[in-house]
């Protein structure tokens, strides 16, 4: 530790006292600005120890010298130190001193200017909040994005495989449908044969063997007719003889399937089943049963066996997922055929009821576990269901790749936030800094905001400011109307006793009864719309312009006047003037100092002369009547007896056209002409100079938009929580009713225009769309549908345009090659007979598909079969 040498002429062996850190770091900092301190306060060089240094008299606390260095040179043994700006880290210890401090200060000062642009101990804690809430900004949107990407991108992958899903059950659907109906047709066939009739009614058809060999070859051609048959059962009931495509003639009784021969007798009709020894070959039996004429007992059975793997083929081959189960059941709902992991246990078949339950589409249902699948659920015409099945959880193996590309995404754009934050919290408190400086230069308590929480100093100069504010309130209140200024209030509104009382009050405020009296009342157009001033300014503002007709009244020593208040906040002077036109000089002066001091429009409205003071709220009337006339006129000074001329015109006329062309003109949607419409119609209305019939003329315009509204529905919100036409009186000049007009109400009324035509227009088109799909087979034209919904063809070919984005023509022609490429590929007829069908010739037919398919008709159906 830091000793104090003794005193001059102590003795040696005297107790010294130790010197405590900050006491030594205070007169180091007290020293170091010295001349002798900065010649030999230095840091030692690069490499040279400390004791070198301290020896030679250059770093030590007293000064420089041999006399004062050497007890410190006896008591120091190691020597370290931290220099920063405006601060010094002194520590000593026992041991041998070394240079590697100065190179610590070095790298640790550059680093802290440059992630800070200074030092960190000169922040304050705002400083470090303002880092820790750009990160968390940073962090949370960045975190907030990656979940709701994560989300959508799972939803959309749903979705995809949804659709993928419906579109392979409909394949699955035609193609097992084909074969099916396919054999139920053979079945009906064969049942309708020469062979298979003559039999029922043979009477030895036991003892026919040629007969049955006849019979056996026709069965065994319709078998190796279709690749799903496995084999054909034809049963005589009347002979009790069976044949069959595998074993030929046989006997009921010596057959091995007996149990399948009881179980097709005890079937009422024909229908698919499975037969007990069938289902272990793994075969599914069509039974088509031949009445009998005689009685209810069928005559005879045909039996057509199916190999279940083969449908199932048709089941998986279009499948994208090996997790996907698809199912077909009969009309009674009895299951017939499953494919991919389709094995029908109690879980599957409750699950089959819940889809069947919900209805043929496309969705998401949830098993007894709790466990989400996505399903497809078709119904083909002849009431067969054809139900696919995909688990949710197989979307896992088909979204990691989303869910690292999530990962990775957040992690950097975090990283980026993370820098942008530290970078932008440092200049984003400069300002503050900068702020809190200039509060300690000017404050009056000399406050220094290092020293504190940077909020902390600047309520400290807030709250001076809300103190010299306070101030000035009580000034403003101070000026509160005087009971001279009640007086003339009451003047203004006639609001006194009697004649009497009149006199007495004007004796007492030495206000003449007689002379030439005139009111000039001041008012400040629009002052909220200047961004310098608030509402609440307005008591100041009353107080500027008062001084201000105060000063201007000694600059016009033959007026005389007192200025108050009326009830509405506008200035009042009962000015005593001889002639008028030193009265308009000091209006006019008026103007020009409120608008050079305040940067405020005033306009001043002025009455006639009277000479009686009971007469001046009369005069009042007047110069407010004048002020009304800013309706039409542009000029700061107003006087209501040039005003008020001879000219008038004796009779209004509403400009009912110009109201018709602007209300078309919106109507089609023309903005800009609207406009000039609106232009018309206010030059319309300023010619005849009447304030009354200005607002009357303007109502009738705004009455007759909101009654166009109407007829679009509801009115709009903005229209009902406003009381429009008391919004109408506040306005002061023709040309601010004309921009309200243009700027608030156009655009809604275009903006509800559009939502309700929009709305019908999509109807009447989606009704035009149905009955040309309904009537493909039939002459269609444009003429045709425009009168289907009472709407003018050319009309109804710009709005088809508009909302489809194709021409009528072309959506005819869409639909009409959508309809012959289905008729090539699920009928037999000939390109001719479907040409004709739908009103085409065979050569435009196939001039349509070289144009749309690049390939004629039949290639197509070549191709696609």
């Amino acid at each position: 530790m830091w000793k104090r040498p003794p005193p001059s002429g102590a003795e040696t062996s005297a107790r010294r006292q130790p010197l405590p850190c900050e006491a030594m770091t205070r007169a180091w900092n007290n020293h170091r600005h010295t001349a002798a301190g900065r010649a030999w306060g230095r840091p030692p060089p690069h490499g040279t120890g400390m004791r070198s240094w301290i020896r030679a008299g250059k770093y030590c606390p007293t000064g420089p010298g041999r006399a004062s260095a050497a007890p410190f040179r006896r008591k120091v043994k190691k020597f370290l130190y931290i220099a920063a700006p405006g601060n010094l880290i002194i520590l000593i210890k026992n041991g041998k001193s070394g240079g590697g401090a100065h190179e610590l200060t070095g790298w640790y000062t550059k680093l802290m200017t440059l992630l800070f642009g200074g030092y960190p101990f000169k922040r304050g804690r705002y400083f470090y909040r303002l880092i820790w809430l750009g990160c968390i900004s940073a962090c949370v949107p960045v975190m907030l994005a990656g979940i709701v990407y994560y989300h959508f991108s799972l939803t959309n992958l749903s979705n995809q495989m949804m659709s993928e899903n419906a579109s392979s059950l409909i394949i699955i659907e035609n193609r097992v449908e084909r074969v099916i109906q396919g054999i139920e047709r053979d079945a009906l066939q064969l049942a309708d044969e020469p062979l298979i009739k003559e039999s029922l009614s043979m009477e030895n058809f036991g003892a026919a063997r040629l007969y049955h060999s006849q019979l056996l070859d026709y069965l065994i051609r319709q078998k190796n007719s279709r690749d799903f048959v496995e084999s054909i059962y034809y049963y005589n009931n009347s002979a009790n003889i069976l044949l069959t495509t595998e074993l030929g003639y046989v006997l009921p009784s010596e057959l091995k399937i007996k149990s399948d021969l009881d179980s097709i007798l005890k079937i009422k009709r024909s229908q698919w089943v499975f037969l007990p020894e069938a289902e272990k070959k793994g075969l599914v039996s069509f039974v088509r049963l031949i009445p009998s004429t005689a009685n209810q007992t069928p005559a005879g059975v045909l039996v057509f066996q199916i190999k279940i793997n083969m449908i199932r083929e048709y089941l998986t081959e279009y499948s994208m997922l090996l997790e996907k189960s698809v199912y077909v059941l009969d009309q009674q709902n009895r299951l017939l055929f499953a494919g991919g992991n389709g094995e029908m246990e109690e879980g599957g078949e409750r699950l089959v009821r819940d889809i069947q339950a919900l209805g043929p589409g496309n969705g998401t249902v949830t098993d007894a576990e709790g466990s989400n699948f996505l399903y497809s659920y078709v119904k083909s015409d002849l009431g067969r269901s054809f139900i696919s099945v995909i688990p949710e959880s197989s979307l896992a193996a088909r979204i990691w790749w989303i869910r690292w590309v999530s990962i990775c995404t957040l992690l950097l754009l975090l990283g980026l936030g993370l820098l942008l934050s530290l970078i932008i919290s440092r200049r984003a408190y400069n300002p503050l800094q900068n702020l809190m400086k200039y509060g300690s230069a000017v404050s009056q308590t000399g406050t220094n905001g290092h020293d504190q929480n940077e909020f902390v100093f600047i309520m400290d100069c807030f709250n001076q400011l809300r103190s010299q504010t306070q101030s000035l309130s009580v000034l403003v209140k101070n000026l509160e109307p005087t009971s001279r200024e009640r007086f003339l209030q009451k003047l203004l509104t006639r609001d006194y006793m009697n004649e009497k009382t009149l006199r007495e009050e004007c004796e007492t405020f030495k206000i003449p009864v007689y002379g030439d009296y005139w009111a000039v009342v001041i008012d400040i157009d629009h002052y909220y719309k200047n961004t310098r001033y608030i509402p609440e300014d307005r008591p100041i503002l009353s107080f500027a312009v008062s001084n201000i007709l105060e000063e201007l009244m000694k600059s016009f020593p033959k007026l005389k006047g007192f200025g108050v208040n009326d009830a509405h906040g506008r200035k009042v002077v009962l000015v005593q003037a001889e002639t008028i036109e030193e009265l308009l000089l000091y209006a006019q002066s008026v103007h020009e100092s409120v608008g050079q001091y305040l940067s405020l429009q005033a306009t001043v409205g002025i009455g006639r002369m009277y000479h009686h003071i009971g007469d001046i709220s009369v005069a009042y009337k007047e110069a407010l009547l004048a002020l009304q006339y800013r309706m039409f006129d542009e000029q700061p000074i107003l006087y209501i007896d040039r005003l008020e001329t001879a000219d008038k015109r004796e009779r209004f006329v509403y400009p009912a056209e110009i109201e018709s062309a602007i209300l078309q003109a919106l109507k089609e949607g023309d903005e800009a002409s609207s406009g000039q419409n609106m232009e018309q119609f206010t030059k319309h209305i300023k010619s005849f100079q009447s304030y009354p019939l200005t607002f009357q003329a303007y109502s009738m315009l705004l009455s007759s938009i909101l009654h166009r509204l109407e007829t679009f529905g509801e009115l709009p919100l903005e229209v009902l929580e406003g009381n429009s036409f008391e919004k109408l009186k506040e306005f002061r000049t023709v040309e601010e009713i004309n921009e309200w007009f243009v700027i608030a109400w156009f655009p809604l009324y275009l903006k509800a225009s559009s939502q309700y035509h929009g709305a019908y227009n999509q109807s009447y088109i989606q009704q035009i769309c149905r009955f040309v799909e309904e009537n493909i087979y039939t002459d269609i034209s444009l003429v045709i549908c425009a009168e289907q919904v009472n709407m003018n063809p050319s009309y109804v070919s710009r709005v088809f345009k508009k909302e489809k984005g194709v021409s009528f023509v072309e959506y005819v022609m869409e639909i009409k090659l959508n309809e012959a490429c289905r008729l090539l590929l699920e009928t037999d007829k000939s390109i001719g007979e479907i040409a004709g069908l739908l009103g085409y010739s065979e050569r435009n037919l196939n001039r349509l598909f070289q144009k749309f398919m690049q390939m004629p008709p039949g290639q197509y159906r070549s191709q696609q079969r």
